[in-house]
């Protein structure tokens, strides 16, 4: 089973959380006779979700906290309860907490056919509720918890169930629902652009199918230097408690069957390399029992044993890009380790799996109905790599759009960013490097998200943008160009697949001129948009 911290503390975008200390304040507000804060997914997405007992309201609860807690800290969602549920020992059973239900919005009404459309969208995507009432016309996305990434999915919503192609930045222009549902009304007379067709499941063949563009650029890396780990993705996740190592198996074996793209080979030897799959999950998963070692030997086994299947190579075109290993430290303790290729994963795909796994993993020990399990899929990666394959004129106009607005920056023609450093630049970069962990306080934190909202724009372009001006006034250069991954996830079909989409983007930033900190924002955050 899987099995979190004891002790409250959770993460939530990025930031540490003790529940108790959450759960503390609240028990000090007037009328709140007991309380319990447990972190739950809504919509895909974790959120704090705040349980009391007490003659008081939900919103009057979140304004006390807000006067006392960062805004991180705030849960976003309250339930009223007779009674918290309890365990024996009298501790809260917060596993029986119920799921809960989104309040219902004060404002008024969707009226008019695209108003009640996007009201849909929005509940569906902001608060997990379909139901009339869920959404005002007076929301604004942004004001209810959407961010960038939730945008692009309600693009691809919009462009999916209204067959309107709306440009992302629509959304950052007019993000009240009123206001996007006028623009909507204006735009249902166009048709759809190419890009919206729909993608489509097609015949498998012996030869297989091509690739899309993101898995061609890690297949040419891997043909380039076949014994780099640079792209593995290895993941450990702990598993305590009784373990039926059988259920384990046939759980990952389930989430294999379900992703083609985790049982798919990619061969070349052809004009272009080509991903063959299987038509059955054979995974390579073995188990390696440390249980008679001292702790501390365990301990550097274990950690010996990661390392190796971390940076061991993956032989593409013979064997699956998954690769599990079951390492067994005691009868009750199990660390399960999974590496896989970037070529068929991305961050992503890591959630769904690790929820998917779970899932098949509750059912198969009959811990959760079969209600629980995902539904099927109706295409797969192969499917997205032969839609996209085929829309070569719009992928042409994209890279002529690319160029040019790359051409007046000399980063972009091999100029390099002369950042001062303490050694001379190599001649072959080692690929050797560390990351350098930051966290903004609160305050810093919630001015940034204030900023953000003032400028029609996003935290991210806040901080990339200062990022950019940084590197710039080290390197005493007037123009920086910084590449940023996307998720690439801007159609529905592709949001449950395991598979990789993701793209680097490369940002410009031009700082001629001495701009001030609004001007520079501005120009991110068109260009940002625009790509």
């Amino acid at each position: 089973m899987f099995v979190g911290r004891a002790d409250g503390q959770v993460k939530l975008r990025g930031f540490r959380v003790e529940t108790g200390e959450v759960e503390a304040h609240l028990g000090r507000i007037e009328g709140v006779r007991a309380a319990a804060v447990v972190l739950r997914e809504v919509v895909g997405e974790k959120r704090l979700v705040a349980y009391f007992v007490g003659a008081v309201e939900g919103e009057d609860l979140r304004a006390a906290l807000a006067k006392t807690l960062p805004s991180y800290m705030v849960p976003s969602t309250y339930v009223s309860l007779d009674a918290l549920p309890l365990l024996p020992n009298g501790k809260v059973d917060r596993r029986s907490l119920p799921t809960p239900e989104v309040a219902r919005i004060e404002g008024r009404a969707p009226e008019t056919a695209e108003e009640r459309a996007l009201a849909r969208i929005f509940a569906e995507l902001l608060v997990d509720d379909r139901a009339e009432g869920a959404i005002s016309v007076d929301d604004d996305f942004f004001a209810r918890g959407g961010h960038s990434l939730l945008a692009a999915r309600l693009v691809a919503r919009v462009r999916q169930d209204l067959g309107v192609e709306l440009p992302l930045s629509t959304i950052f222009a007019t993000p009240r629902l009123e206001d996007l549902a006028e623009v909507l009304a204006r735009e249902s007379s166009r048709r759809p652009s190419e890009g919206a067709f729909a993608i489509t499941r097609v015949p498998r063949s012996d030869e297989g199918l091509p690739l899309s563009f993101a898995q061609e650029r890690f297949w040419f890396l891997a043909q380039y230097d076949p014994l780099s780990p640079a792209y593995n993705l290895p993941a450990a996740v702990a598993l305590q408690g009784k373990l039926d190592i059988a259920a384990l198996v046939a759980s990952l074996t389930a989430v294999a069957q379900r992703h083609e793209i985790l049982r798919t080979r990619f061969v070349g030897g052809g004009p272009a390399p080509r991903q063959i799959a299987a038509p059955r999950a054979d995974l390579d998963w073995s188990r390696i029992d440390l249980d008679r070692l001292t702790p501390s030997a365990r301990d550097h086994e274990l950690r010996r044993i990661a390392r190796i299947e971390a940076t061991k190579p993956f032989a593409l075109d013979r064997e699956n890009p998954l690769r599990a290993r079951l390492i067994r430290r005691s009868a009750e303790d199990h660390v399960a380790l999974f590496t896989l290729h970037h070529i068929a994963s991305d961050g992503w795909s890591t959630g769904i799996l690790v929820r998917e796994f779970a899932a098949f993993y509750g059912v198969a020990k009959s811990l959760a109905p079969l209600s629980t399990l995902p539904p099927p899929l109706a295409i797969q990666v192969a499917d997205y790599a032969v839609w996209q394959t085929a829309r070569s004129g719009e992928i042409d106009a994209r890279v002529a759009w690319w160029r040019d607005a790359l051409a007046p920056w000399p980063q972009a023609h091999g100029e390099p960013l002369e950042l001062p450093l303490d050694h001379p630049r190599p001649r072959v970069a080692s690929g050797r490097g560390t990351t350098v962990p930051t966290t903004l306080t609160p305050a810093v934190a919630d001015a940034v998200r204030a900023l953000a909202k003032r400028e029609r724009t996003t935290p991210f372009l806040i901080l990339m943008t200062t990022f950019q001006a940084l590197l710039g006034r080290l390197s005493g250069q007037e123009s920086v160009i910084v590449g940023t991954p996307v998720a690439g996830r801007d159609r529905r079909e592709i949001e449950p697949l395991i598979g990789c989409f993701v793209n680097t983007l490369a940002l410009p930033l031009d700082l001629s001129g001495d701009p001030d900190l609004r001007a520079l924002i501005a120009h991110a955050t068109a260009f940002g948009l625009a790509a």
